[in-house]
């Protein structure tokens, strides 16, 4: 993991305190002076025990109980049902059904009842056995053919297969307008709420729109939170730092980037198991055996890459 840092440039003029010029070498201990004591005040201020106590998390984080896979699927499925019972698919069909039984299609063979073709007059009005076209191409209706200047639109819907279906398909479409929309936005509505419970349910912990599983909440949480703490505690430690080398903040200029211990000589992470010194343990009593360090979390939760 990228070690948190402070790093320290040095600026081109020197102040001069007590009549003598400040020294490379005492300006390089200070720099370094700064960096290890902030590191050592956030080791002993932030721990993982800490941070997931802060956030209400059980230590070691227990691994989460159900993939995300299987979550997405039924975060999906719940949402839908909720979805189709507002808006059930079968409002389509409902309209459907209205629109057949509105704008009947007759084929060859089939009864017309009381159809309409003009506003008034003889034969306004037709019913019969519908038997295609005329030599003339006129609708025969029974024994009567219908002239071509009654087959209008409204007419030859009821006849001709791609206008009836045009009709019906506008009709569905007038009073579906909505229907769709709604649908979309009360799925992207409920989709947020319900992912948020299944996910938490199973051991994960949302952080922005994202979830993540325990463990790597945690290990977020921790970098964020020592890199909070050292931005607190810099001004306090350079004060006393400068104080002791006899420099002001105007000798140098500070950019802080982060501060982490390193793994290895430069430090232990509380995130790995606690490496045994090479000093000697001090011994209890003859016949008491020999004290062993107790690691500070359980060793289950170690992990060498954290």
């Amino acid at each position: 993991m990228k070690r948190i840092i402070f790093t320290m440039m040095v600026t081109a003029g020197f102040t001069v305190l007590n009549a003598q010029e400040i020294s490379a070498e005492d300006k390089a201990k200070a720099e370094k002076e700064i960096s290890v004591e902030i590191e050592a005040r956030t080791k002993e201020i932030v721990t993982p025990l800490v941070v997931a106590e802060k956030l209400k998390m059980e230590f070691p984080p227990s691994a989460p109980s159900e993939a995300v896979e299987s979550l997405d699927k039924r975060v999906k499925e719940t949402v839908m049902k909720q979805v189709d019972e507002k808006y059930p698919i079968s409002t389509r069909n409902k309209h459907l059904k209205v629109a057949v039984q509105k704008y009947v299609f007759y084929k060859e063979g089939d009864m017309v009842k009381d159809l309409r073709i003009r506003a008034a007059g003889r034969k306004a009005v037709i019913s019969g056995e519908f038997k295609g076209y005329s030599r003339k191409g006129e609708l025969k209706i029974g024994s009567y053919e219908v002239p071509k200047v009654d087959m209008k639109p409204e007419v030859m819907m009821h006849f001709d297969a791609a206008l009836n279906k045009k009709k019906v398909e506008t009709y569905i479409k007038n009073k579906m307008f909505y229907f769709e929309d709604d649908r979309k936005k009360m799925q992207a509505e409920l989709t947020p709420k319900v992912k948020k419970e299944y996910y938490t349910a199973a051991g994960y912990f949302q952080s922005g729109d994202d979830f993540y599983p325990a463990v790597e909440f945690l290990k977020k949480s921790y970098e964020e939170e020592k890199a909070r703490v050292a931005e607190k505690l810099y001004k306090e430690v350079e004060a006393e730092i400068l104080a002791k080398y006899n420099l002001s903040d105007a000798d140098l200029v500070v950019k802080k980037e982060a501060v982490k211990p390193d793994n290895g000589e430069k430090g232990e992470d509380p995130f790995e198991e606690p490496k045994e010194t090479t000093k000697p343990e001090p011994k209890k009593e003859a016949g008491s055996g020999v004290r062993k360090r107790i690691p500070l979390f359980d060793p289950s939760f170690y992990d060498p890459e954290f």
